[in-house]
């Protein structure tokens, strides 16, 4: 008997205890962290197109877009709630290169239920780059919007070379 109540206290202890965890906590801006920047080659050997991926948290739980999010505030440059913008290195230091910037959409990924502090990653396919080039490298600055319109910070890439010849 003596045997059966301690198992059923730590049992309720146990259970209690688990009950109790902290949630993880978020601010409820987005928060990313650069993972990886990658190249994927055509048949010939050469860059095709990059794929970035970067991790983040967010506090409240608000990132993505729903398709129909098309209309106010989600116009301009929050139409897309993921930007690259694209630099290339020439004569020593890092110049923007705007025709190659990269954007896109973050699908919604809000968790149900009442704890919305999120973390993750995003993997972005299908980053264009120029044609006809030969030992370029290239980095990205990287940055979200939750649909609060709440701008994480920017997160610079490594560098890649690339050959597109």
């Amino acid at each position: 008997m003596f045997l059966r109540n301690c198992l059923f206290i730590l049992i309720a202890a146990t259970l209690v205890f688990a009950g109790c965890k902290k949630a993880d906590e978020y601010p409820i801006e987005p928060v990313i962290k650069f993972k990886s920047l990658s190249t994927i080659k055509d048949a010939n050997g050469y860059d095709n197109e990059g794929v970035l991926e970067i991790e983040f948290t967010d506090g409240d739980g608000d990132l993505g877009l729903n398709p129909s999010d098309t209309i106010s505030p989600y116009t301009g440059e929050y139409s897309n709630n993921v930007h690259a913008i694209f630099y290339r290195f020439v004569n020593g230091s890092w110049t923007p290169w705007s025709q190659f910037d990269d954007v896109g959409r973050i699908p919604v990924i809000t968790p149900e239920g009442n704890q919305k502090a999120i973390r993750g990653v995003i993997r972005k396919d299908h980053i264009g780059f120029p044609l006809n080039v030969t030992n370029l490298r290239v980095r990205f600055d990287v940055y979200i919007y939750d649909r609060a319109l709440h701008k994480s910070n920017v997160v610079t890439t490594s560098e890649i070379i690339i050959n597109t010849l």
